[in-house]
């Protein structure tokens, strides 16, 4: 710990142009190069340590959940305190990772973590230096370690003097390995009084040192490209400054430049950029626009010049008219636009939020790289109207969607998907070939912060999203996750891939809700997952030459139509006569059932809650079914109630396929956000899809709704 506390006397002593170098301070004040100039290289000491890997099913943990054909080791022990506690719950800087990644340097394989410090009061004014947390774990050989014959694993534990506001590990100085670069800012907790601006870093993983670039501001969206295709990558800052502004440093020769016009074009906050063939297109949120739409402007950068050029835009609501006043994480009271609710006396507010979290992937596969964005939903309510709203107080529920943009040949972006999502991951859309199909997915964790009254309660790796085809977007079954991959412990990061032709799982764990312990541990899913792939084909050619399925009884492994049907829980005469008939029988081709009436069960402004009656033969049953409507969105989903009510016929193993919400009542599922076990062991997909296209008929044959409500419905387009 020798290290930590020379650095901590060190510390308050930086400003830009101070770095280090063993250990001393050292004046590089006019200097404006990057770590690849040996002028700004600053060799910092760390802590050493050597670990014993152990087996992740030893851990001492209550939440556990291990897969036998899985190998997963445990790798590293973290275990640093804030020096200033903002919780009296949070006591380990871990349980908030920035950083966990795996990269190859020269064949050798190193596990990255990083994470922050709180140096300050919550809230407090401070110009105090803060710092933040390196590990840097060297995996000699990833097979060798499984196999146990490596028994000391070496590590190297580092205090950085800064704070990122986004971390990444890019290719700084085109020599084939990737450094870990930093942007920053001093918003560790701090009040906004405070001196939030700081320089950008670039930690070197061949010489373990740190060097800066760029200049001092409040660093918030990280972007890089290689606009001129000389191999080097120019980095983009979007920095808070009156309005926002862009700088853009060219790597090469540390070269940065700024345009103060980008927030014309582009808002700051999470962006991204694609590459294109003549340039570059930045995405994120329109300007002056209450964080209600998207927007795509080109980027020209030509002899460290840059300009702009709006190409694309996307509503997502109407800019709002009205404000409200929010407290804030800082402590600061602030105004949020956003949209009254009519009739609240003002203790109801929705409020404009932002896309928050954004990321690029070329989905279909067509050399054209696409966007992808989060918006929220946020409706706010409080009982005191003349006190401000506090959102991490609990006045807020937040909903949220996925949108899947295509690129349309660089010059204009199609709405292709939207998907309601519960990646909440510290601003972070992930992407990795999950399944190891060929094609990219997406995933993220489900707190993005520490929580601990959620963290440990229910498993966080649950938004994952699986390119099918390079066609769409599903959200992987819960079955998928809990076959495929291991739980261990309170799980605060994971992270995806592959060496060698083995697959595998990074994650970061804590044992229980207030440790001040973490863990780094590898899982190899490589067996477990070859094997399902295994059994889904067998299932399917058993099915197909039916040699499994009696369709009299339903299936362990598959539920076809008949075995489904067959198994619905029929309605008795008082039962049936308890629905109201519809106007026409609506049919239903996939499953070959009529909807012949139905029964009320919620209406409210939003959705429309109500169980149907269904024909099949001699049978009359009873589904669930919702349709919800997102007017922000201009998004209408229909949903099968699996696990509400009456579900599908009262069939018990279909229970287990109700995971999404419809209002404030879980059990439902649309196509939209089927769990994927529902392709793979059921034929009852197409009927969601179904639900989708026979909506207007459905209406059109209503018997339950009153001339108001159907009004309202009417309106949903």
């Amino acid at each position: 710990m020798k290290i930590i506390l020379i650095l901590l006397f060190l510390l308050p002593c930086i400003s830009n142009g101070l770095t280090f170098k063993d250990g001393e301070a050292v004046d590089n004040s006019q200097s404006n190069k990057t770590s690849q100039n040996s002028t700004n290289i600053e060799t910092l000491k760390s802590e050493n340590k050597s670990f014993k890997p152990f087996e992740c099913s030893k851990l001492d943990t209550e939440h556990l959940r291990i897969n036998n054909l899985n190998n997963c080791l445990i790798v590293q022990e973290l275990s640093n305190k804030y020096e200033v506690k903002s919780q009296d719950f949070d006591t380990n800087t871990w349980n908030s990772p920035l950083l966990l990644r795996y990269i190859d340097i020269d064949g050798e394989v190193k596990i990255l973590a990083h994470t922050w410090n709180n140096v300050v009061e919550w809230g407090q004014s401070s110009n105090k230096q803060p710092f933040s947390h390196l590990a840097i774990i060297d995996i000699p050989n990833l097979s060798m370690i499984f196999e146990k014959k490596i028994n000391q694993i070496d590590s190297y534990h580092y205090t950085l003097p800064l704070t990122a506001r986004r971390v990444d590990t890019i290719d700084t100085d085109n020599d084939g390995n990737k450094e870990i670069i930093y942007l920053s800012n001093k918003e560790d907790g701090r009040n906004r009084n405070s001196s939030w601006k700081d320089v950008n870093y670039i930690f070197d993983l061949n010489d373990n040192s740190l060097g800066k670039f760029g200049s001092s501001h409040f660093s918030h969206d990280l972007m890089y490209t290689d606009f001129n295709n000389d191999g080097f990558l120019e980095v983009i800052d979007y920095f808070y400054d009156p309005g926002g502004q862009i700088e853009i440093c060219d790597l090469k020769n540390s070269k940065c430049t700024k345009a103060k016009n980008s927030n014309q074009f582009i808002e700051i906050g999470f962006n991204h950029i694609l590459p294109s063939k003549d340039g570059a297109i930045i995405f994120g949120g329109c300007p002056n626009l209450g964080d209600t739409s998207f927007c795509w402007s080109k980027i020209n950068y030509k002899n460290n010049k840059i300009s702009f050029q709006k190409l694309d835009s996307y509503e997502l609501k109407p800019k709002p008219q009205d404000e409200a006043q929010f407290l804030i994480w800082t402590g600061d009271v602030t105004k949020k636009p956003g949209y009254w609710v009519k009739g609240s006396d003002k203790k109801e507010f929705k409020q404009a939020d932002r896309a928050w979290m954004s990321t690029t992937i070329d989905f279909n596969d067509d050399g054209f790289m696409d966007s992808i964005g989060i918006e929220k939903e946020v409706v706010c309510k409080r009982k005191d109207s003349t006190k401000p709203f506090n959102r991490s107080g609990g006045d807020c529920k937040e909903e949220a969607f996925l949108y899947i943009f295509e690129n349309k040949d660089n010059s204009n972006f199609e709405k292709h998907q939207i998907i309601p999502t519960t990646i909440n991951d510290a601003f972070r859309i992930e992407k990795a070939d999950i399944n190891k199909d060929g094609t990219v997915d997406l995933y993220g964790f489900r707190e993005g912060y520490f929580n601990p009254w959620s963290v440990c309660s229910r498993p966080q790796l649950n938004s994952i999203y699986l390119n099918k085809n390079n066609e769409y977007f599903v959200h992987a079954s819960s079955k998928l996750i809990e076959e495929n991959f291991g739980l261990y412990g309170c799980e605060r990061a994971s992270s995806f891939f592959e060496k060698d032709e083995q697959f595998y799982r990074l994650f970061l764990t804590t044992p229980n809700e207030k440790a001040d312990v973490a863990y780094i541990g590898i899982e190899n899913y490589t067996g477990k997952f070859l094997a399902n792939k295994t059994e889904i084909v067998n299932i399917k050619r058993q099915d197909t030459n039916n040699k499994v399925n009696d369709e009299k009884n339903i299936s362990e492994e598959f539920l076809s139509i008949v075995s489904i049907l067959n198994n619905v829980n029929p309605l008795n005469k008082t039962g049936v006569n308890s629905f109201k008939p519809m106007l026409k029988p609506v049919y239903f081709d996939s499953l070959g059932i009529n909807l012949t009436g139905a029964k009320l069960i919620t209406f409210e402004k939003d959705y429309v809650m109500y169980e149907g009656l269904f024909n099949y033969k001699e049978i009359e049953f009873s589904i669930t079914l919702c349709a919800q409507y997102w007017e922000e969105h201009k998004f209408l989903g229909n949903l099968v109630g699996f696990n509400y009510a009456n579900g599908f016929g009262n069939i018990e193993k279909l229970k287990k396929y109700g995971i999404g919400w419809c209002g404030n009542t879980i059990g439902f599922v649309g196509h939209w956000d089927g769990d994927e076990s529902i392709k793979t062991d059921t034929d009852l997909f197409p009927f969601l899809k179904e639900m989708e296209k026979n909506w207007p008929k459905i209406l059109r044959n209503f018997s339950i709704l009153d001339d108001s409500q159907n009004k309202i419905v009417k309106s949903w387009k």
